[in-house]
């Protein structure tokens, strides 16, 4: 089962977070999940780009769907997470945080999966099944999307 990508943000830059976290509460609001599960969608991709840019220098932030779920990937290309083990067990103590960024994802998500090696980078991908009943197309979302940020748009003009 393939993913159709509805956004895509490049982390350049720390405000490029934010952006990742709007992106991803506008798809998981376009895709019809309720506030609450939009507000844990877009906590989860903003918690996984502030960790990309802080801790790989950037990355890229990828949300699409497939039939059954919403999938968010941030891929960076920094140093890899040395201590994952110990993250996932709860038993890290960050020097530079609260050390539970991860964790926190996992239980916002239903599943969390992460692919790192020390000098490789790292590739994180959390899933969450979609509402019951969800039969729009990729592209009707992405329709929706466009609306919404014309939308926005001509309101910040006016």
């Amino acid at each position: 089962m393939s993913a159709e990508v509805l956004e895509s943000v490049e982390l350049r830059r720390d405000e490029d977070v934010v952006l990742a976290r709007q992106r991803a509460r506008d798809v998981a609001e376009a895709l019809g999940f309720d506030q609450g599960e939009q507000i844990r969608i877009a906590t989860a991709a903003s918690e996984l780009a502030r960790n990309a840019r802080r801790y790989a220098g950037g990355g890229r932030v990828v949300i699409a769907r497939t039939d059954q779920d919403l999938q968010i990937e941030v891929i960076d290309e920094g140093p890899g997470i040395a201590d994952l083990d110990a993250i996932r067990a709860g038993r890290f103590v960050s020097t530079t945080g609260m050390g539970q960024g991860l964790v926190g994802v996992g239980r916002l998500m239903d599943r969390l999966d992460i692919d790192t090696a020390p000098g490789s980078g790292t590739h994180v991908r959390t899933t969450k099944a979609l509402p019951a009943g969800e039969r729009r197309s990729a592209q009707d979302v992405r329709d929706a999307l466009g609306r919404r940020t014309e939308r926005n748009l001509h309101q910040f003009i006016e």
